[in-house]
């Protein structure tokens, strides 16, 4: 958390109120959410550059700036860009301030400090992006390229739970977002992909791109830290089927929703509607 619906937001909000924007200057409260750079030359970097654009890969968001440096913002699970009027009261654990041209300012949070700001060459290849296994854009994703990609894991005994999960396969998929896509498409969360038939395979992939545009128009789920670039919370969890609802009953059946682990990550389905 935050997944692909809650980063494609914030970068939305990115790119309505801050590209265009010069920063004028920068405050580096807490250097160690800077990865690779010393406050001052993160400082110096930044300073005076425009904000040329923003954009998403998988989970993490890429803030491009001229002079060909981008910086990669990677919120992982308590991160927030927010971009308030330089008299909003600065939020607990606030650890980079970037003061826009249009006198209000882009704010980097972090309570548990997972997340990092990184500056990059904006013709680096994908490992300079420290992204060198990431799969494919799971809204962007074929019909065929989404079969054979099942077809290539239809030997290795992992759930498509687990599969969904690995970043190196698709791009942006977490833990809120693979039971509730499982839950629309069916399909139990432990069930190998090689059982799979290929009617239920076309139902997953297009319960990937419904759940998730479903999220994104919602702007995202909001169970505790999420809030996107004006602090709003998101409101996809009012739609959750699944997800963190053990015990209750199914909003389609009735019956209790029944909560287990695969591949060490807290899973929810509903023992009638998933086969």
């Amino acid at each position: 958390m935050p997944e692909l619906p809650e980063v494609e937001t914030v970068v939305r909000g990115l790119i309505k109120f801050v590209v265009g924007q010069q920063i004028s200057d920068v405050d580096v409260r807490r250097a160690d959410v800077l990865a690779g750079e010393t406050a001052s030359m993160f400082r110096a970097t930044v300073r005076g550059a425009h904000i040329t654009d923003a954009r998403r890969r998988g989970k993490l968001i890429i803030i491009e700036l001229d002079g060909k440096r981008s910086m990669l913002a990677h919120l992982r699970m308590t991160g927030s860009l927010t971009y308030c009027p330089p008299e909003a009261p600065l939020l607990p654990h606030t650890h980079v301030v970037f003061h826009l041209a249009d006198g209000g300012e882009l704010r980097f949070a972090d309570t548990r400090r997972f997340g990092s700001l990184k500056l990059i060459s904006s013709s680096a290849p994908q490992a300079a992006l420290a992204i060198p296994n990431m799969g494919p854009e799971p809204l962007k994703m074929s019909a065929r390229k989404f079969e054979g990609m099942i077809d290539a894991i239809k030997g290795s005994g992992r759930p498509v739970k687990s599969w969904l999960l690995d970043q190196a396969w698709i791009a942006g998929i977490g833990n809120i977002y693979a039971d509730e896509i499982l839950f629309h498409a069916g399909i139990r969360p432990g069930r190998l992909p090689g059982a799979l038939t290929k009617t239920e395979v076309a139902t997953l992939r297009e319960n990937v791109i419904h759940v998730l545009r479903a999220a994104i128009r919602a702007r995202g789920t909001t169970f505790s830290d999420y809030v996107d670039i004006s602090g709003n919370r998101g409101g996809f969890s009012r739609h959750l089927r699944v997800y963190q609802r053990t015990g209750m009953p199914c909003l389609e059946c009735g019956e209790a929703i029944v909560r287990t682990k695969i591949a060490g990550r807290s899973t929810h389905y509903c023992p009638r509607c998933q086969r």
